[in-house]
């Protein structure tokens, strides 16, 4: 299944719900996800969740089983913690993912900063982006690790 930003929004409201139910359709939603086209939503879904760990193996078991063998190999950290932008990043350069998945975390990350800096009394600023300008011989990329 392709996630859009509009499907995967919905679903980080899902997993940000209180109703408990919200969130265990939500984690059924990723665990229907291709796991390797949607790696970087996927851990911004966890780092966004508030639904915890035990929801996600219960609810999520397939994604849970995938992100388990990650973490033994070292791409991402400790799952059942909070994920930070910083470890998902690190997480999907160590994944070589494909740019439009890079890209999709960083107008991510923008809306964080956007969000950040709006709380901080700066409502004067309507929007934020981050532009991506790719060199020439990025062709060459090595294929992303598959799990």
């Amino acid at each position: 299944m392709e996630i859009t930003i509009e499907k995967y929004q919905n679903i980080i409201n899902m997993l940000q719900s209180p109703d408990k139910e919200n969130q265990n359709v939500g984690l059924a939603i990723i665990d229907e996800l291709k796991f390797n086209d949607n790696i970087t939503k996927i851990l911004l879904m966890l780092k966004h969740s508030t639904a915890g760990h035990k929801a996600w193996e219960e609810h999520a078991p397939k994604v849970w089983e995938k992100l388990n063998i990650l973490q033994a190999d070292g791409v991402i950290g400790d799952i059942e913690r909070h994920l930070t932008y910083k470890q998902v990043l690190s997480s999907i350069t160590m994944l070589k993912v494909k740019p439009e998945e890079f890209e999709f975390y960083m107008q991510d990350f923008s809306n964080y900063l956007l969000h950040q800096i709006k709380s901080m009394g700066y409502d004067f600023i309507e929007s934020m982006d981050i532009q991506l300008k790719y060199k020439e011989h990025e062709q060459s990329r090595e294929p992303s690790k598959s799990v």
